[in-house]
């Protein structure tokens, strides 16, 4: 269930934008999105090649099954820092993605380029 192009309105009927969407209801059932941020360092000398491999994996995640929101950031302090926001619709969703091929080719080509890699799976509690 993709809710990229759908219109949400919170309880006091404003439209919410993607970032607050944390769950959506089937039926009775509530279900909780998952909210990943990854932050990845690159070694000295290996910006631009480690941007070009996250770029690379961008659409193809977007394009999933489940995908809420796939975004990449840069840091503006320190060009060795990259940030990817994520939202899935569900463990499914968010389980599909790390078994894809374009996530396994992802993570296979930054190996030798990052110093570092933090991934933290986040639920919103602004509610």
């Amino acid at each position: 269930m993709k809710h990229t192009n759908v219109a949400h309105r919170t309880p006091r009927g404003k439209r919410a934008s993607e970032m607050e969407i944390n769950h959506y209801k089937i039926g009775r059932v509530i279900i909780l999105s998952i909210t990943i941020n990854a932050i990845l360092k690159a070694k000295p000398g290996n910006e631009a090649s480690l941007r070009e491999e996250l770029v690379k994996v961008v659409q193809a995640s977007q394009n999933e099954e489940g995908c809420i929101n796939y975004t990449l950031h840069e840091s503006t302090e320190d060009s060795k820092t990259f940030v990817f926001y994520e939202t899935w619709a569900n463990e499914d969703a968010l389980k599909s993605h790390i078994e894809s091929e374009h996530y396994s080719n992802y993570r296979k080509n930054i190996e030798t380029l990052i110093e570092q890699r933090e991934v933290y799976r986040l639920n919103v509690i602004n509610q």
